[in-house]
């Protein structure tokens, strides 16, 4: 029998991960249940055989438990095939709540370097991702740490 799945076999679909505990992630995403529903849809994802990407938005309320975040990817989603390290935008609900969100991403440098080192010394694909008005990712870190940066998805 075929999978209906079959005609899915380049798509590769994408998730925003918080947290890496439930509280935290209500924390950040102000949405009951938010962590559990994204980490069933992963593994869901996952067990159907289907690229799957992880993306964490770091602001100020990401940034100090990024570390805590990329520990719990590597040890329960081994599966995701990327991890996107993206820039806040300013699209969205952050535009709203700037003033709890923003973080000079020169004030997260050591979280982003030591972040990058951990996943990628266990072989998972992590990349940064700029924001095309602020461009964080492309002028503010070296290529040193960032090889894979990225242009925004979105068109702000």
């Amino acid at each position: 029998m075929a999978s209906k799945f079959q005609y899915l076999p380049t798509a590769l679909f994408a998730a925003v991960m918080a947290g890496c505990t439930g509280s935290w992630t209500l924390v950040v995403v102000q949405a009951r249940d938010a962590f559990s529903q994204t980490v069933l849809g992963l593994q869901q994802l996952a067990r159907h055989g289907l690229r799957v990407e992880i993306r964490v938005v770091l602001h100020a309320l990401t940034i100090p438990r990024l570390l805590h975040l990329a520990e719990y990817i590597y040890r329960n989603c081994t599966f995701v095939e990327h991890i996107a390290l993206m820039g806040l935008e300013n699209i969205g609900y952050a535009p709203r709540n700037m003033k709890e969100l923003w973080i000079d991403p020169y004030d997260y440098q050591e979280e982003l370097e030591a972040t990058v080192e951990f996943l990628s010394s266990r072989g998972l694909n992590a990349s940064g991702v700029s924001s095309k008005a602020a461009n964080w990712g492309q002028i503010k870190t070296g290529q040193r740490k960032w090889p894979g940066t990225v242009r925004s998805f979105t068109r702000s």
